[in-house]
């Protein structure tokens, strides 16, 4: 490992220039020089007293002391002689810890060092301290020291001619961070394992002149980070220098101290204290009095710049006694002195030259200040800074701390001040609840009782105990064990989080020390066991390890606290943000200081002079309300300003709008020279990640500080990403990069080693192991043990014969081993602030079979199995009695050796637990071993020690180096964005950003020292967002809330402290009535937004707003102390249920509680119910700046005291009822809240008002408006399961039944309902159909009996047709043959075949089988016997009988049988095959070289492996499954591409495929679309910078378009499907059209009507028809029954009566004796015309009542007039079956028009007859529309070779026209009108010249042409609708090419044209529908600017433009007077369709 060298050994008087520099070599040119023994400097504590302890280190690690403490005095540190005495004594307690972070990270190793054994030896080896001496001697044999300058000049004469040139020594390839290198380390290994160092002669390498100059000249931060990690720089500070290196090194130290890294400046300007350098300075200013300026040869630097040297020299004592403890001035007070008494008098006395009298006065100023502080002690700064921030034993004794309230008002008397208050009242805060805690456990300690956990402020462990050390999170920590806790779910729970204080006593809190959770493992947390880290100043004795502890963790989250004290520490009066303001209480605000009279900004289209508020465009075109305009004025004009605003008012907008606003302004205070980030602060994770994706939107130059983002689109933005990518880019140029990265790989290498060392210290000191051989060679020095291993070890120890027994245990462990995987703890706290930090390798863990080779455990294992086979051998009685016997045995002997083990074990030598009852160490084998052990406890221990120490020096170097790195990337960032954790975490990385603007968002709830922590002294603007009217800052401790004023935030102190800052007045948030419940009762100004009047009701509830007053009582929570309401849960539960089935999504639901113990219950009871998993439940407090549409709030409080908590609180109220927007609705019992309250009776009020509060919630049914339901409790909503009410549906049905389900919500449209009921159809013979409603009627099998025409009685099916039928009554007939038989009825005697088989011997000795052939063949001389053949077949050797018919041949056997290859395979073959001949295909059976079996057949050579296997693909690291044979490689991976885009999104191609070219990640609009949306696209789509009106955008717009389309329906697109309107999508709509048979079309709205296949139920007086409707109808050839007394017909029924209808009066009377209104021969309607006046209709306005005449309707019932009717059937000329003008049912039988049907079904077989033959002409014309489609796409690719849009779309026809020989009639019909459509639109496009697609106009006419063929479907027909609206676009594109026209030959850019262009050009792009007035307005504009320009090109107007279409069934019919039958107008007599009667009249 590595072994740093101490520069201290060199003497001041030696020479350096010869000095043998290699023994300083890092092995990557690192150079690190041991601060060991410089004097340890603590900022946390200057003079620390006994019993106090500091704070945590990164962020607070250390673990106290060793146990042994070193004294100055008595280290004997000669350094002035180059010597160096190292001495540590046992009990001495240091006086010098560490300053700032150095003291975090220092006091870790002293810690250690207690748990690892006393250390009073020298930490160097004897090695070392030979190399520290050789050092020295080189040292006083180097060359003159007073030739130093002379010497560089010849450095740079030799090595560098200029400044630019680099040098070329053969280290100047080493990575370094500044322009020179240090000297470095060579590092071997001798034989015993420890690090040497070899040396080489070489020439020292120093720091050059010019080197220092140009570091003098660099920014104080970079000097710091060159300074930090370069050695040269301390060794030039310890030699002899010249007068210019002192004044060029003075201005470097000046710089240095006003760098922001605190620990570097303290390291290194306690380095110089330490140096020559001061001596050196004095002689330099001593002799400063004589010179004359004429004397600059080497004092130039002085002479040029006199005033410059002197301020340098006061800044440089002002930064040493800042920074450096009073205890290291001592070398600075003589310089002081000789500067005021001497040099400064001198000067003024004697020099030709003076010195400014403000230096002078500082200079002196400095010297009182210094003495003050030495007469003092070690206070350096105020008082508050000396305290600790973790408490000591003193702080939890003083129950009476000095602190002082926070001022509300007025001014404080000073910085410091104000600094301690602050620190004071914070540090309270955490600090009190531990202390009550602690008392409260003391009190009930004494008292004998348990601690009552509701008030405890603490969790107590009892029996805590540490384990031993652990590395985790790359750090060094202690394992304890605090038991097992199995109720705790440690996954959700909060015990024990990430950086959580712990306190350990076991004295009853007499002394205590103080660790912090280092991490948080569910699994560790699981056994009991926990890591933890001390913290600094904490004191571990190595006793301490058999101590038992009460553990005590605080409540109080620690780590916000920390971050905020420590940087209160260090702002001063100097650094102090904003004083001005938060200091003095000044009012009047100031403008930012970047800010100038000519300051102009460019905000949304204005350009605006920032300071002339007068030249302000207004309110209205920055689309602001008025209280938004102020408001957005004060922050951009104000130095510090505050916005606030009630609930909803767009607090949150605003921001995003000043933020954009100074981002797209940023040249104003963003300067690339030095660039000054914009920080956003917020107070938690997830409102910081709301915030920065609204960042997003504006600029992609930003960075996300902290791990705990969860929001995935901010993922790349993280700062440890963004570091990646950017030093990736940069890391072969940046030498800094390299050094991080270099002392992560030492920083590993240690870790890994003290891994190794931690497990070997646990086996030497454990008394039940046996330490492994391997482990003894190689730490103990002993010849003995080589060669020997562990059985020789057992042999030794325990005899020959324990060898088998350990081999035995050794193979039960192995073969018992257990693995167990890791498992992860995700926080949910949003304050925890987890560092960006890098990931150091993972630590290889060591494994215990290396280190032990005998664990009494693993026989205690053994024995316990031997045991439990013994047991089973006596409960088996089968098992043999020896077997026990055996079993019995080998235990006694397993027993014997663990009784020797652990009696000679417990005499183990460094255990604490020794046992005295026995001697076993009388072997001198154990007194070897226990030697053994003891020698390797000694070398491990000081190894240990010594790489604690280098982790310390390293992991400190490393911090500094990431702190650098980081600061970097931030610096090329235009947003920084963390949490107030991570600003005070980061305060020094903020003032070296030097951030001239930060803006707070909710800076209401935020603490003000930690609003403070965030601000730096170089910020110029700050902008607090925010409301504290809700949510106020929540300290821990109650009282200082309500005396201190600590709830109190710096924003609510501003608003207070100013008359008027700016308010944000109208909400856009809440429903009317939400909003009364906050105004005024909250606040007194509150506006409603319009939009907010326009809220829908809530769906399923009678009131928007409710308040249920119930009184079920709260319950306490054990694990949370907190309060919860069993029965609000329920309850909000099944509400939240009942909403979803209303038709609400989970995302538009939210329930609220007021208590953390509440939402423990909610969520344990929601995963119950699986409907609710993605509704969200949370806190009140977490819920603030959130909204929702409804919101359902659980107050939780319910008792008898009328105890409501902090609802009393009017913030915390103003935020539960404020989250909803529609929909509010509240549980609760108001008549404990409104006890002692102000707010709440106000919103009782306003709730009765309403009449929204009351004991039980209506439900209204949405089906059944008058149906309501009162709720109670959660099970009254089984009312209604389905969401509806408790009535049944009752909706009837097409089948004509009616929905028997309760009513429901859902599937309102029955489209899913079955009905079960019988179907209630009769057959033509009356049968019922038995079948049910919802199947398809059969035909009717009902038997019926019956005579047929044969005479015999038959049965058969109703369904039979007897015409068909065939009797099938079987009777005796004889034959010729002789034979009787039955003959069936309806067969022919002379055909019948006799049915007797002939059953004849043949001469085979089979039977006849053919029926009687007495006629043919009566010998059977023909006769083939088919019978199976008797004979052996051929070639069998297992007698097979042949296999053939007894008439063929006998063949070959062909039974399969089994039979075995000679490979051993069986095949089954048949009994004649040789199985030798049959080629083996099955699987081979041999094994290939990998192992696998071969996977080729059997007869083929075994190949390469082709089984599939796992293997990991270098290039990408994933894992693919390829045969064995071949090797992974990228080609064949199918993973996800690891790479990124430009863009920075992830490829979504696969690793094997190339990456994406365009990415498809959604990415927002930078503002609104042009549709006014706001909406998300690809994200190369906005890269590619198309305009705001290309369609390529606007299609992504997800907006429902919800507009009503001409079919009466409303269009279910979006608004980007739907081209913003102008062509709707088709609609999916049932159709319900009216059809030519009368029926309604079944198909779509989109579709094209389809044939009717109902049946066609026309009526005459003797039949119904039962066919289909397309089909004619059967003629009735019965004579027509229509007659009356008057007129009678005389034709058959099918034929046209020769009669006209009777007009002459029914004579008739009805039932009630009135004349009949009817007709004479009709059916007599059933109204009278007296009795049932009122029911009859009258359709026809120009008759009464008394005149009219009736006309029943069969079909329907009804009576209609006849006029109405007569003027219906005689003077509509529409084809089709007429309706009932009431019902609209179809009339199928009525004899008054019995003409007129006969008439329209001759007219309806014509029409389609005419569609037929349409169709038919279509289908051939299939083929020319495919060639038309070629043709013309030849044509128009050539004419247009640089067009492309239209090819997908001949693409896509050409397809559909290949695709099937035989298309569809409706996809030719689509077809054709889309090659009609593509036609016109490459028409219009052939009207453009090439020329003229060069104009400005001619991406909006392709924009125009590409809309038009995208819009075309490809996977379903045109529908009216959209033919339409292609035809509008169709006009607008031909304007468009109007205008390209004009713009190509005529300047259009013109002044008096310009604006006329302009308005046409919007006109065009107007996403409206273009119609008819469009189109006029259009051509006028263009007709006047013809006229303007004077131009004689022609302008055509477009009008009426008609897609030709092709008429089919789906359009309507008519037929003219003259029997011509038409569709829209008849072309023979131009007769148009006419109107109704009613219209006529």
């Amino acid at each position: 490992m590595q072994t740093y060298i101490d520069m201290h050994t060199l003497s001041d008087n030696s020479k350096i220039n010869d000095i043998d520099l290699d023994i300083f070599q890092l092995p990557s040119s690192n150079a690190t020089i041991s601060r060991s023994l410089i004097p340890d400097i603590n900022m946390e504590n200057r003079h620390p007293q006994r019993g106090q302890s500091t704070g945590p280190r990164r962020p607070f690690r250390g673990h106290g002391q060793r146990g042994q403490h070193r004294s100055r005095s008595q280290q004997g540190q000669h350094r002035e002689h180059g010597q160096q005495g190292q001495h540590r004594e046992h009990g001495q307690q240091s006086q010098h810890e560490e300053h700032g972070q150095r003291g975090e990270r220092g006091k870790y190793r002293r810690g250690r060092q207690g748990q690892h054994g006393q250390r009073g030896q020298h930490i160097q080896s004897n090695q070392r301290g030979q190399h520290s001496a050789q050092a020295s001697r080189n040292v006083q044999e180097s060359c003159e020291p007073s030739k130093y300058y002379d010497w560089f000049d010849l450095r740079l004469k030799v090595a560098e001619p200029d400044e630019n040139s680099q040098q070329s020594d053969s280290r100047s390839s080493s990575p370094s961070v500044s322009q020179f290198s240090g000297p470095k380390f060579h590092r071997q290994r001798n034989s015993s394992g420890s690090a040497q160092y070899s040396h080489q002669e070489k020439c020292s390498k120093y720091l050059h002149f010019l080197q220092l100059k140009r570091l003098s000249e660099m920014d104080e931060n970079e000097v710091a980070a060159e300074l930090s990690h370069n050695p040269d720089f301390k060794l030039l500070l310890n030699s002899d220098l010249n007068k210019d290196f002192i004044v060029v090194t003075l201005r470097i130290l000046a710089k240095l101290g006003q760098a922001n890294f605190t620990r570097i400046v303290i390291n290194i300007l306690s380095d110089v204290c330490q140096s020559k350098f001061l001596a050196n300075l004095e002689h330099y200013l001593v002799s400063l009095p004589s010179e004359t300026q004429s004397k600059t040869k080497d004092n130039r630097f002085y002479w040029e710049n006199i005033d410059g040297f002197w301020n340098t020299l006061y800044a440089f004592y002002k930064a040493v006694i800042n920074f450096v403890p009073v205890d290291s001035h001592g070398t600075l007070i003589p310089v002081m002195e000789l500067t005021m008494r001497y040099v400064i008098e001198s000067i003024k006395t004697k020099a030709d030259h003076k010195i400014d009298k403000e230096i002078e006065y500082g200079i002196q100023k400095l010297h009182q200040q210094l003495k003050k502080k030495r007469e003092k002690g070690s206070e350096t700064f105020m008082d508050f800074r000396t305290l600790n921030i973790v408490p000591t034993v003193e702080d939890l004794n003083d129950h009476h701390p000095y602190i002082r309230p926070c001022k509300t008002h007025g001014a404080y008397d000073s910085v410091d001040h104000y600094l301690d208050v602050q620190f004071r009242l914070v540090r309270e805060d955490f600090l009190c609840p531990l202390r009550e805690g602690i008392r409260e456990y003391k009190e009930a300690l004494a008292a004998n009782r348990k601690i009552p956990k509701p008030k405890s402020n603490i969790r107590v462990f009892q029996n805590v105990k540490l384990i031993g050390s652990a590395i985790v999170r790359n750090q060094v920590g202690i394992t304890i064990s605090f038991g097992v806790m199995p109720k705790i779910n440690w996954n959700r729970s909060k015990l024990f989080m990430y950086g959580s204080l712990l306190c350990f006593t076991n004295d009853n809190f007499k002394s205590i020390f103080f660790a912090t959770v280092a991490e948080r493992d569910p699994k560790l947390l699981g056994r009991g066991e926990l890591v933890i880290e001390l913290c600094t100043g904490s004191e571990m004795m190595r006793n301490m390890y058999n101590c038992s502890f009460v553990m005590v963790e605080s409540k109080v989250y620690f780590l916000p606290y920390y971050h905020t004290l420590r940087s209160l520490r260090f702002m001063t009066e100097e650094n102090f943000p904003m004083k001005r303001y938060i200091v003095d209480a000044e009012s009047s605000p100031s403008p930012p200081k970047y800010l100038d009279q000519s300051t102009v900004y460019v905000c949304k289209g204005f350009r605006i002079p920032v300071m002339d508020t007068k030249r302000w465009p207004s309110a209205k075109y920055l689309q602001f309300d008025q209280s938004q305009y102020e408001a957005f004025k004060c922050a951009l004009l104000q130095e510090l300003s505050v916005l606030h605003g009630p609930p909803g008012t767009g607090k949150t907008f605003m921001a995003l709008q000043i933020a954009s606003t100074l981002l797209a302004n940023s040249s104003s205070w963003y300067k690339s020279s030095q660039p000054t980030p914009m920080i956003v602060v917020c107070l938690t994770n997830h409102a910081l990640d709301q915030f920065l994706e609204g960042i997003m939107l504006h600029t992609e130059s930003l960075v996300r500080i902290g791990e705990q983002s969860k929001n995935p689109n901010l993922t790349k933005y993280k700062l440890k990403n963004v570091r990646d990518n950017y030093f990736n880019k940069e890391k072969k140029k940046n030498s800094l990069w390299r050094h991080m990265y270099h002392n992560r790989n030492l920083l590993n290498v240690i870790l890994n080693e003290l891994s190794m060392l931690y497990s070997v210290l646990r086996a030497l000191t454990s008394d039940t192991v046996i330490v492994s051989p391997h482990i003894l060679r190689q730490y103990a020095n002993d010849d003995r043990l080589h060669g020997i291993n562990a059985d020789d070890l057992f042999t030794q120890l325990f005899g020959a014969n324990s060898i088998p027994l350990i081999q035995e245990i050794n193979t039960y462990k192995y073969n018992s081993g257990e693995s167990s995987a890791k498992s992860e703890y995700d926080s949910e706290d949003e304050n925890i602030d987890i560092d960006d930090d890098f990931d150091v390798a993972s630590i290889v863990l060591a494994d215990k079979s290396q280190i032990t080779c005998f664990d009494i455990s693993d026989l205690d294992a053994v024995i316990h199995r031997l045991e439990t086979k013994i047991i089973q051998c006596s409960t088996n009685k089968t098992e043999e009695v020896h077997l026990k016997e055996d079993f019995n045995k080998v235990l006694e002997q397993f027993k014997t050796l663990q009784t020797t083990a652990q009696g000679i074990l417990s005499q183990h030598p460094l255990s604490e637990n020794q046992s005295t009852s026995q001697n076993y160490l009388k072997y001198e084998t154990w007194e070897i071993y226990s030697s053994w052990l003891l020698s390797c406890h000694e070398v491990v221990q000081k190894r240990v020690v010594q790489l604690e120490t280098e982790y310390d020096e390293i992991s400190a170097k490393l911090d500094d180096f990431k702190q650098m790195t980081d600061l970097e990337v931030m610096r090329n960032a235009l947003v920084i964005g963390l949490t107030t954790t991570g600003a005070a975490r980061l305060h020094e990385t903020l003032r070296a950003l030097k951030a001239p603007i930060v803006l707070v968002e909710e800076a209401a709830e935020i603490l003000e020292a930690h609003v403070i922590c965030s601000l730096t002294e170089h910020c110029q603007q700050v902008i607090l967002i925010g409301d504290h009217k809700q949510l106020r800052p929540k300290p821990a401790t109650y009282e200082l809330e309500v005396n201190y004023n600590l709830n109190i935030s710096l924003f609510e102190r501003i608003v207070k402290m100013r008359n008027k800052s700016a308010q944000l007045v109208v909400q856009h948030r809440m429903r009317p009535q939400i909003a009364e419940l906050i105004s005024p009762a909250i606040y007194e100004t509150l506006v409603n937004h319009v939009s907010v009047f326009t809220y829908p009701a809530v769906k399923g509830l009678e009131k928007n707003l409710f308040f249920l007053n119930h009184q079920n009582h709260e319950l306490g929570t054990s694990e949370s102390e907190s309060m919860s309401n069993p029965f609000e849960i329920k309850f909000l539960l099944a509400f939240a249920q009942y909403l979803l089935q209303q038709g609400y999504t989970s995302d538009e639901i939210t329930i609220l509680c007021t208590y953390s113990g509440q939402l423990l219950k909610f969520k344990e009871a929601k995963r119950s119910m699986p409907m609710l998993c993605n509704v969200r439940v949370t806190t009140v407090d977490n819920y603030q700046g959130e909204e929702n549409k409804i919101i359902l709030l659980s107050l939780v409080r319910n008792n008898h005291n009328g105890n409501i908590g902090f609802l009393r609180t009017e913030n915390r109220v103003c935020v539960a009822l404020s989250r909803a927007r529609e929909g509010l609705y509240i549980m609760g019992n108001m008549d404990n809240l409104i006890v002692n309250n102000e707010i709440w009776p106000k919103i009782k009020k306003t709730l009765e008002n309403n009449d929204a509060i009351g004991s039980s919630l209506v439900l209204q049914c949405q089906n059944h408006p008058d149906q309501l339901t009162e709720i109670r409790k959660a099970n009254d909503f089984k009312i209604s399961p389905t969401g509806g009410c408790s009535r049944q549906c009752d909706t009837v049905l097409p089948c004509g039944h009616t929905c028997i389900n309760l009513c429901h919500i859902s599937d309102r449209d029955h489209e899913n309902y079955v009905c079960k009921e019988p179907c209630l159809k009769r057959c033509p013979n009356g049968h019922r159909c038995d079948s049910g409603c919802n199947v398809a009627c059969p035909p009717c099998k009902f038997s019926i009996t019956t005579n047929i025409k044969c005479g015999h009685i038959a049965t058969f099916p109703c369904c039979t047709d007897l015409e068909e039928y065939k009797c099938q009554f079987k009777e005796l007939t004889p034959l010729s043959c002789g034979h009787t038989v039955r003959k069936p009825c309806h067969l022919p005697f002379a055909t019948f075949q006799c049915t007797h088989i002939c059953a004849k011997l043949l001469s085979c000795g089979h039977t006849c089988k053919r029926k009687c052939h007495i006629k043919e063949d009566p010998d059977h001389l023909q006769y083939v016997c088919f019978e199976e053949c008797k004979k052996i077949a051929l070639e069998c050797a297992l007698d097979h009988r042949c296999y053939k018919r007894c008439h063929e041949s006998c063949g070959v056997c062909i039974v399969d049988v089994i039979k075995e290859r000679s490979c051993g395979h069986k095949y089954k073959v048949q009994c004649s095959n040789d199985v030798e001949k049959k080629k083996c295909s099955r699987r081979c059976k041999r094994e290939l070289p990998c192992g696998h079996t071969c996977k080729e057949k059997c007869f083929m050579p075994c190949g390469n492996c082709k089984e599939m296997t796992v293997k990991i693909v270098p290039d990408c690291g994933h894992e693919i499954k390829i045969p064995c044979s071949e090797n992974p490689t990228v080609a064949a991976c199918t993973g996800q591409c690891p790479r990124k885009l430009e863009c920075g999104h992830p490829c979504k191609a696969q690793c094997k495929e190339p990456c994406t070219k365009r990415c498809e990640y959604p990415r927002p609009l930078p503002k609104l679309g042009l549709c006014q949306h706001i909406y998300s696209v690809p994200c190369y789509k906005i890269e590619a910078g198309l305009p705001e009106y290309a369609d390529k955008l606007l299609q992504h717009c997800p907006q429902p378009c919800a507009t009503a389309l001409p079919c009466g329906h409303v269009c279910n697109g979006s608004c980007g499907s739907c081209k913003q309107g102008r062509i709707h999508i088709a609609c999916h709509q049932p159709c319900n059209k009216i059809l030519i048979c009368g029926h309604k079309c079944t198909a779509l709205c989109k579709d094209q009507c389809r044939p009717c296949n109902k049946i066609c139920s026309l009526k005459c007086q003797h039949t119904e028809c039962k066919l289909k409707c397309r089909v004619p109808c059967t003629p009735c050839q019965e004579p027509c029954s229509w007659r009356c007394e008057h007129l009678q017909c005389e034709k058959l029924c099918f034929e046209i009566c020769d009669r006209e209808a009777c007009n002459e009066p029914c004579r008739k009377l009805t039932k009630c004796g009135h004349p009949c209104i009817g007709f004479c021969g009709e059916p007599c309607p059933p109204l009278c015309r007296v009795c049932d006046e009122k029911d009859l209709p009258t359709l026809v306005s120009n008759k009464s009542k008394s005149d009219a005449r009736f006309v029943y309707l069969p079909d329907c019932g009804h009576c209609i007039e006849s006029d109405y009717l007569d003027w219906e059937w005689h003077h509509s000329f529409k084809i089709g079956i007429k309706a009932c003008p009431v019902c609209k049912s179809r009339i199928t039988h009525c004899v008054r028009y019995t003409n007129q049907l006969k008439k329209e079904c001759k007219n309806i077989e014509f029409v389609v007859g005419q569609v037929s033959f349409r169709l038919k002409k279509l289908r051939d014309d299939q083929q020319r529309l495919v060639n038309d489609i070629n043709e013309i796409s030849q044509v128009y690719t050539k004419q247009f070779q640089d067009f492309h849009a239209h090819k997908k779309l001949f693409e896509n026809l050409k397809t559909i026209g290949n695709g099937q020989k035989h298309l569809s009639i409706s996809c030719l019909k689509d077809i054709r009108m889309k090659l009609i459509v593509t036609v016109m639109i490459l028409r219009k496009l052939y009207e453009i010249p090439n020329i003229v697609r060069d104009t400005n106009n001619w991406p909006v006419v392709l924009n125009q042409i590409i809309i038009l063929i995208t819009c075309l479907p490809t996977d379903h027909n045109m529908s009216y609708q959209m033919v339409k609206d292609i035809e509008n676009e169709l006009i607008r594109l031909h304007y468009m090419v109007q205008l390209c026209k004009l713009e190509k030959f005529h300047e259009l850019n013109k002044d008096e044209t310009a604006l006329q262009t302009e308005i046409i050009y919007l006109g065009l792009l107007n996403l409206r529908k273009f119609t008819d007035v469009n189109s006029n307005t259009i051509y006028k504009q263009l007709m006047g600017l013809k006229d303007s320009l004077q131009s004689s090109l022609t302008i055509n107007e477009e009008k009426n433009i008609m897609i030709k279409t092709v008429g089919l069934d789906d359009e309507d019919w008519y037929k003219c007077p003259m029997g011509h039958v038409f569709l829209v107008r008849c072309e023979k007599c131009l007769h148009s369709i006419p109107s109704s009667p009613v219209e006529s009249e």
